[in-house]
């Protein structure tokens, strides 16, 4: 706590200092110079629609208040956000002064030339030191291991479970289960464990089902696909990937353990998710747990808030979290959702010197221990590593374990093309159940590389 607090006032003493912006090569970023945010009296940031999106609205008015800046975050549904965010950067608008993007935006923003450069500013600044290196990494570099940097990460969210700890700590049920198993019921080891316990938990006649699975096609075009990013979390977990180190596609997302992975996605859904689990995204998922229809939810950080809220979830109080079990390799992965918030290259010098004097507030750690006291989703290494934030919510143990082990779709300006493919297939197959699952994995190998081969040859 000591080391905290002093971080605090070294931080705090940063931010009295001559303000320094973030540069391309070494410049003045498009001209943003200390000094020149003082004119600037309101700021405006686009994120979706969701409740970290309120939080952040909420911690804003601490700025305002130390300030007298007025910082506006204007929220769009899910599924209009992307199209509304890159529909202004591609008339080079400045409606939006920032925008929390998500991570595979990156490299369309940064190659389409629509967020600025912030690397020397996380740098020179000390702030990229104050976050947890994997966070920087999968939330603000483009390409992957440059060191260049175009936004500060801001919202971590991973992917893990939540359950209902009265079901896996029933007494009845752990003498039930310990007669067919040789090891207890309880959070599950890996997803052998986890199929077997799902399974157990699944009782029709109850009125309960073993697990709420991601399978919607909604967000598929420009924002984490539900069920890919559902997919994922075994996907990686069973040693397969999108591709290998130099870029290669076919052999690597159509591997027998890719094939394995779809298979075992589809047995899950087939056995133990609930009535209208064919297009569950996340607030339905957190509906058929709130309602007490499943013993597991497959979940997004960003939405754990609300599975402890009792107004929401008559089952908060029972409610706990685990990070996602370990694969056929030992290994342990977490996929991503999360978001860094960038500043927009657009706008004016003025105005970026502004956005980045509220990116410098925002990233204290002060400010980032209230953030994380309102969302859990914080990336500032010392918060995370603290006692306070790891003893505050049985969420918060499992965020920080997961933020070690995250592994993510393609960060490349093809995304979405990528990501549509992988959507069609799944949802097809684990739904519809057509065709057998090696043939889907080859489908979407195909599919992806043929993208990736017309864009090299434009």
């Amino acid at each position: 706590m000591k080391k905290l607090l002093i971080l605090m006032v070294l931080v705090g003493l940063i931010v009295c200092g001559n303000v320094l912006t973030a540069t391309a090569s070494g410049g003045a970023a498009n001209g943003a110079r200390s000094g020149q945010s003082a004119a600037v009296t309101e700021l405006t940031i686009l994120w979706a629609k969701w409740p970290p999106a309120d939080a952040l609205q909420s911690l804003a008015e601490r700025y305002t208040q130390e300030t007298g800046v007025r910082v506006n975050v204007i929220q769009e549904p899910w599924d209009t956000f992307p199209q509304t965010f890159f529909a202004e950067m591609d008339g080079q608008g400045t409606a939006y002064d920032m925008v929390v993007g998500e991570s595979m935006w990156l490299g369309k923003g940064a190659q389409a030339g629509y967020y600025l450069e912030l690397t020397d500013w996380l740098t020179t600044e000390g702030v990229a030191g104050s976050l947890v290196p994997s966070t920087l990494a999968s939330f603000a570099e483009y390409p992957a291991g440059s060191g260049r940097y175009w936004a500060y990460p801001l919202s971590g969210n991973l992917f893990g479970y939540a359950y209902r700890r009265d079901l896996l700590e029933d007494p009845k049920k752990i003498a039930s289960f310990a007669r067919k198993h040789d090891y207890p019921l309880g959070v599950p080891e890996d997803f052998d464990q986890l199929k077997e316990i799902v399974e157990f938990l699944t009782k029709p006649m109850d009125g309960i089902m073993g697990i709420g699975l991601y399978t919607a096609m909604d967000y598929q075009s420009l924002t984490p696909g539900i069920i890919t990013a559902g997919f994922q979390s075994v996907f990686f977990s069973f040693g397969a990937d999108w591709h290998d180190a130099e870029g290669n596609i076919i052999s690597v997302a159509n591997a027998p353990e890719a094939a394995a992975a779809v298979q075992y996605y589809q047995d899950l859904y087939r056995c133990c998710t609930a009535l209208g689990a064919a297009d569950a995204d996340y607030e339905t998922v957190l509906t058929t747990y709130s309602k007490g229809l499943i013993a597991l939810a497959m979940l997004h950080f960003g939405f754990a808030p609300l599975f402890r809220n009792p107004a929401i979830n008559p089952y908060a109080d029972v409610t706990d979290f685990f990070a996602n079990p370990r694969g056929t390799d030992g290994n342990r992965y977490a996929v991503l959702g999360g978001q860094g918030i960038s500043v927009v290259s657009f706008i004016s010098p003025e105005r970026q010197a502004a956005a980045l004097d509220f990116l410098r507030w925002l990233a204290r750690t002060d400010v980032q221990a209230e953030w994380a006291a309102l969302t859990g989703t914080t990336c500032n290494k010392d918060v995370i590593e603290s006692e306070e934030f790891l003893s505050s919510s049985p969420l918060h143990a499992a965020y920080a374990e997961s933020l070690n082990h995250i592994k993510d779709f393609w960060n490349v300006p093809q995304f979405a093309e990528l990501l549509a493919i992988a959507q069609k297939q799944l949802h097809n197959f684990v739904i519809e159940r057509t065709d057998p699952a090696q043939k889907v994995v080859d489908n979407i190998a195909e599919f992806q590389s043929r993208i990736l081969q017309q864009a090299a040859a434009q």
